[in-house]
C-alpha cells in the first residue's frame, strides 16, 4: 500500500488535513491522484489499471434475417393464422 500526502483537506474515510500521510489501497491512491487531492510518497507509485485483453467472447454475427415463405398458392397468410 502506497503512502500518499495530503495536497489539500478533504474527507476520505475520515478528515484528512493538508500536508497529513496515510496509507492507501493502490486503487484509492490512483484515484486521490487522479482528483489532485494527494501526492505519492517514496517511490511506491500506484498501480495502473491492466489494459490486458479481454475474456469476454468475441460478438457474434448477425443471423441473416429470415422471411416468411409464401403459401402454396401465393395469397398473403391471414393476420390471426400465425
Amino acid at each position: 500500500m502506497p503512502e500518499v500526502i495530503a495536497l489539500c483537506s478533504f474527507e476520505h474515510g475520515s478528515s484528512r488535513r493538508r500536508g497529513e500521510r496515510f496509507d492507501v489501497s493502490d486503487n484509492h491512491a490512483a484515484a486521490l491522484l487522479r482528483a489532485g487531492l494527494v501526492e505519492v510518497v517514496g517511490d511506491h507509485p500506484p498501480a495502473k489499471a491492466a489494459g490486458g485483453k479481454s475474456s469476454a467472447s468475441q460478438a457474434a454475427q448477425a443471423s441473416p434475417e429470415q422471411t416468411l415463405s409464401r403459401s402454396a398458392r401465393g395469397a398473403k397468410s391471414k393476420p390471426g393464422a400465425q
